[in-house]
């Protein structure tokens, strides 16, 4: 108490006039939302950025943003436990939400190395926090840059903030929305995933196969030549030139994602309310 005594003095005298124990719960429960959701946002790094990084960026944006939130009252510890808790959760959600279309189009990836016979190597990617596929690793770094280049990371930081108005942070969510219906929403926003990565990679997919049947025709014409052997290589190229050619299609999804990103955080947070 003598600390929180003295630092209270030292607020009394620079103008303060809240509740200190009130303040500092809120700061605590919204830095530990925003930290938790930008630790799990790859485009604002994963772990390829030192924690210091993330935990300040988290505090920058604290210190912006609780000043205009309503603080708890008379609160026990157990239900401040229970307020730290739900903030973990919702950030882990938000940061989930955000990783959704760079699983998919590191899936994209997958797919098209396993379809050209290169799926032996395996990278790791610190922004999703798992092994990638070469051309997987390719596509995410891609596509997390040109998300950044699209201001994706700024429409993300709004949403994470205009989410304290679905769920405010000195409140615990009521579930009026029932469990079944989020976690339909649930299973909706990640079967999404699939239909992202198969759009992208469908295009190629099917160059490949075009390929795999040319040299099979060729073969059965003159299997005394051994063309079989030039399959890979052929492979490998059509699939690098198809890619860039659909390169819009990834573009579009990019573009498109802020505003969707956006929406799905207010309508999985408003199902709390």
């Amino acid at each position: 108490m003598d600390l929180f005594d003295g630092l209270g003095r030292i607020l009394s005298a620079a103008g303060f006039r809240g509740d200190l124990q009130s303040t500092l719960l809120l700061y605590g429960l919204v830095m530990a939302r925003f930290s938790v959701a930008i630790g799990l946002a790859p485009f604002l790094g994963g772990r390829a950025v030192p924690n210091q990084a993330r935990v300040g960026l988290a505090a920058m944006v604290t210190f912006l943003v609780a000043p205009h939130l309503d603080a708890p009252t008379a609160v026990t510890p157990l239900f401040a436990l229970a307020l730290l808790a739900k903030e973990v959760v919702t950030g882990a959600i938000i940061g989930f939400l955000a990783q959704l279309v760079f699983f998919a189009i590191e899936m994209a990836g997958a797919l098209i190395d396993n379809q050209r016979g290169m799926n032996q190597i395996s990278l790791y990617t610190p922004q999703l926090q798992g092994p990638a596929s070469l051309l997987g690793m390719l596509q995410v770094q891609a596509a997390i840059a040109l998300f950044v280049t699209f201001d994706g990371h700024l429409y993300f930081l709004r949403a994470l903030t205009d989410s304290f108005n679905e769920l405010p942070a000195a409140t615990l969510p009521a579930l009026r929305a029932g469990g079944l219906a989020l976690a339909e929403l649930v299973l909706r926003l990640s079967a999404n995933l699939f239909v992202v990565a198969i759009r992208i990679a469908a295009p190629v997919l099917l160059a490949l196969f075009l390929v795999d049947v040319t040299f099979g025709i060729f073969n059965r014409m003159a299997s005394q030549v051994p063309i079989h052997q030039e399959n890979q290589t052929s492979k490998a190229w059509v699939s690098l030139i198809i890619l860039i050619a659909v390169l819009p299609l990834l573009l579009l999804q990019l573009r498109q994602w802020p505003q969707e990103l956006f929406g799905q955080i207010n309508e999985l947070l408003a199902g709390f309310r």
